[in-house]
């Protein structure tokens, strides 16, 4: 017999076996535990609470209330929005040409004298638009029948002499129109102007123009009918022709850009050669009606709030 034969014959039986089992385990299952028995809590029913319809229209009747209070007060207690041409500045400095609130109430108001600037000149305003007194139109300004400037547009011709704005345009909250200055002690800057149809502009904006909220025109620049100048974009030293459209924050700076044309939002046009190929203005384009839509829309604000307020000319106060 081997080692190993004579170790496995030796070998004590496994715990556990009987007798008849010759060395085999016997399997015990252990026992499982019971689980415990949890109750779950009863929810109480919400009980939904009754309408008090007497409370109810009481609120509303003090609401309806409140709010015709609040409109009486509005026209009692705030000055009318009144569009004054100033001509002497200085009445501003001793409180004439003030409100009840301390607030100037004139918008148009004319330039000064200095040596940028020999002869002073005031706005021209078409009787048909509409300036809000919140806006500023200051110096040599014409603007035209139906022409729309919103609050806090401001169009500055003192420093830059003479901004056209043709009818039916629009100058939105907040923009800015101005130009570089078109003269120095008595000396034209003709690199400071444009010329459309044989006059010289500062600024020159033509027909069904729309100039978006905080959008910048600064000349010598063009921008010719039927163009839409989106939100914060910037035209500085630029001709901008026919049919066009700036998307919001794009700017074009020291190039002229052909008919029918649009600047992709935020790109800047620097280069003449970027601005010949820009794309062109098609039906598919998604902008290619929103110049129409805002024209129409700022029209009938400009008539619409002539009616609501019908001092069609300015006031005028030494």
């Amino acid at each position: 017999m081997s080692a190993m034969a004579d170790l496995e014959s030796s070998s004590p039986p496994e715990p556990g076996a009987s007798k008849g089992t010759k060395g085999k385990k016997a399997l015990k299952m252990p026992k499982v535990p019971s689980l415990p028995k949890i109750k779950l809590p009863k929810i109480p029913r919400a009980a939904i609470p009754s309408v008090d319809f007497g409370v109810l229209l009481g609120g509303v009747a003090i609401a309806g209330l409140s709010a015709a209070a609040s409109i009486v007060a509005v026209h009692v207690f705030l000055p009318a929005r009144e569009i004054q041409v100033v001509r002497d500045p200085t009445a501003v400095l001793v409180g004439r040409g003030f409100n009840r609130t301390g607030v100037p109430g004139f918008t148009v108001g004319p330039d000064v004298a200095d040596d940028f600037v020999s002869n002073t000149a005031e706005p021209q305003v078409d009787e048909t638009a509409y300036i809000h007194p919140q806006a500023d139109v200051l110096g040599d300004v014409q603007i035209g029948a139906h022409v729309f400037v919103a609050p806090h547009a401001s169009i500055r011709g003192d420093v830059g002499q003479n901004i056209r704005i043709e009818d039916s345009s629009a100058v939105l909250d907040g923009a800015v129109i101005t130009g570089r200055p078109t003269e120095e002690r008595g000396i034209a800057l003709g690199s400071n102007e444009v010329q459309v149809r044989g006059t010289r502009y500062s600024v020159y904006i033509g027909k069904r123009v729309t100039i978006c909220a905080q959008a910048q025109i600064r000349g010598p620049a063009i921008v010719d009918d039927d163009t839409y100048v989106g939100g914060q974009a910037l035209v500085d030293r630029a001709m901008i022709g026919k049919d066009c459209v700036l998307e919001p924050r794009s700017a074009v700076i020291g190039v002229i850009v052909g008919d029918g044309r649009y600047v992709p939002a935020g790109d800047v046009v620097r280069d003449q050669t970027a601005a010949d190929i820009l794309p062109l203005v098609t039906g598919t384009y998604a902008y290619h009606d929103a110049d129409a839509h805002a024209v129409q829309v700022d029209t009938e604000q400009a008539d619409a709030y002539n009616a609501l307020y019908p001092r069609p000319r300015p006031t005028q106060a030494d």
